[in-house]
């Protein structure tokens, strides 16, 4: 991804805790998730069916659709949230309405029934005689004004009052609904709570899928069957030394002294190798060159180049085993790609830019270069992939396959040629990456946010494993290898006093 390995980890152990209805584990790491990706749109959208406020979790879907405004899911989850919070709004006004009418009834009744009760209380020593005569009398007074007022026609009967009248009026003003309005407003961090009770979800949430898997692979062979030549250097030597152990650590030892950037030949017997050369007098480096040698003997060597160049590096062979790409500036003012016979003889130019080039990589089938170069001149470096006819000596179609912040380098293909293992420190530390042959689909595999060097990765021979340098565990480098398959079964497979350069798998099984 980012993809940062120890992120991912915590985002899926985040995902799982939420959908296991652990809120505040959940809580816990999307929000660390989030914390060191501001863009993470998977934690944000998980991390908003855990938060305990609606308020909250309005924040959190905010969040997903200014990262991603398609969002779909986001979109539906925040419009049932609006709607869940406007009922409950409404809920409420209701309520306060009934107990208002209740309130009134009951103050009514209270009223009336203490008028009643004191007018008892008033009369209550008369004898029933006098109320009767009190009686006939007042009907006699109200006939003769009646009368009065009728002119002699008749009665007039007034009309009866309405209940309502009799009611009091109850004017209640309502609250009025709230329609809230929609912001991106990130989360508070006093809104982030880690240790809040779990609450439910007030809205119904269908997570999206989670990243595509890396590749499944059927293993064709154990590690421990893999050869692996690694270089290291010793702080009290000149020069780096090469050393070979299998893919399991198991059988440790020295090949060679002073060599560097070594490579397999295709036929796993063979290898090339950069080696400084020395004045007879001083001891001082004059040139750095390309040499070959082999398994049985790798101290008997043969010179392929003579650039005169301090910076002749990284050979890479080509499917018959026949050639060789290296770089070099030679009699350049700058470092360019070159191609030569591993017999020896006079190297051809494939390119020259200005720029710095650095570390090609032929692909399997010898079609593909893939070669670091400096960007516009500066210090950061990208990793381009090009056409090869290395016949022709020449390069077509080239396409600059990584951009990201810092820089990109150490491309490696993988034994099929469908990928490219490269490292980059992006983050601000160097970290191991995937991309396709085209470089697109990048997922990272070390990625640990400012923690240890990543470099100088390599393919297994049945692209299972890649093998890479890291300072994860010491102060100095040392050789891990990492399973493709998951990502996160990484194995320490050299301990020693020195600083390792870098590995390569042998291209064979042993028998």
């Amino acid at each position: 991804m980012a993809g940062n390995q120890d992120i991912e980890n915590k985002l899926r152990a985040g995902i799982e805790a939420a959908k296991q209805g652990d809120g505040i584990a959940a809580r816990r790491l999307l929000t660390e998730v989030v914390r060191a990706d501001g863009r993470n749109e998977l934690a944000w959208i998980w991390l908003a069916t855990v938060l305990p406020t609606p308020d909250e979790k309005r924040a959190a879907l905010q969040r997903v659709l200014a990262i991603n405004p398609s969002n779909t899911r986001a979109r539906d989850a925040l419009r049932r949230l609006e709607v869940s919070q406007m009922g409950d709004d409404q809920a409420g006004l209701t309520a306060r309405l009934a107990d208002a009418r209740r309130m009134d009834r009951s103050t009514l009744g209270g009223s009336l029934a203490d008028d009643a009760t004191a007018a008892r209380r008033s009369a209550g020593g008369l004898p029933p005689a006098v109320f009767l005569s009190i009686g006939l009398i007042l009907l006699l007074v109200v006939v003769a004004v009646l009368v009065v007022i009728g002119g002699g026609n008749g009665l007039v009967v007034p009309t009866s009052t309405p209940v309502a009248e009799l009611q009091p009026i109850l004017t209640l003003t309502p609250t009025p609904t709230f329609t809230p309005t929609l912001t991106n407003t990130p989360i508070p961090a006093e809104l982030i709570t880690r240790n809040a009770p779990t609450l439910p979800p007030t809205f119904t949430f269908t997570p999206p899928p989670t990243e595509t898997p890396l590749p499944q692979f059927t293993p064709t062979a154990e590690l421990r069957r893999f050869d692996l030549i690694y270089v290291s250097q010793d702080e009290a030597l000149p020069e780096p030394d090469a050393y070979i152990t299998t893919g399991d650590s198991a059988g440790d030892g020295l090949l060679a002294e002073r060599m560097r950037d070594v490579a397999y030949a295709p036929d796993g017997f063979t290898f090339a190798f950069v080696r400084d050369l020395r004045g007879e007098e001083d001891g001082a480096v004059v040139s750095a060159e390309v040499f070959i040698t082999t398994l049985a003997n790798p101290d008997d060597v043969r010179q392929v180049t003579q650039t005169g160049a301090l910076d002749t590096a990284h050979p890479t062979w080509s499917p018959d085993g026949e050639q060789l790409v290296f770089v070099s500036s030679a009699d350049l003012d700058s470092p360019a790609l070159w191609v030569v016979s591993a017999d020896g003889g006079t190297p051809r130019q494939l390119l020259t830019t200005g720029d710095r080039l650095a570390e090609p990589a032929l692909s399997p089938d010898g079609t593909r270069l893939a070669f670091v170069r400096d960007v516009d001149n500066s210090s950061f470096t990208e990793i381009f992939l090009a056409d090869i006819d290395l016949e022709a000596a020449e390069l077509t179609n080239i396409i600059q396959a990584t951009e990201a912040s810092g820089s990109s380098y150490s491309p490696a293909w993988s034994p099929d040629g469908l990928r490219v293992v490269f490292a980059s420190d992006r983050t601000g530390d160097g970290d191991i990456y995937l991309m396709d042959n085209e470089g697109f689909n990048e997922q990272v595999l070390t990625l640990d946010g400012g923690g240890p060097e990543d470099r100088s990765p390599a393919f297994s021979p049945d692209g299972l494993w890649i093998a890479f340098i890291s300072n994860a565990q010491d102060d100095r480098f040392q050789t891990y290898v990492i399973d493709v398959r998951t990502g996160t079964d990484i194995r320490r497979i050299t301990t020693n006093p020195r600083s390792d350069l870098s590995p390569v798998f042998k291209p064979s099984i042993n028998p």
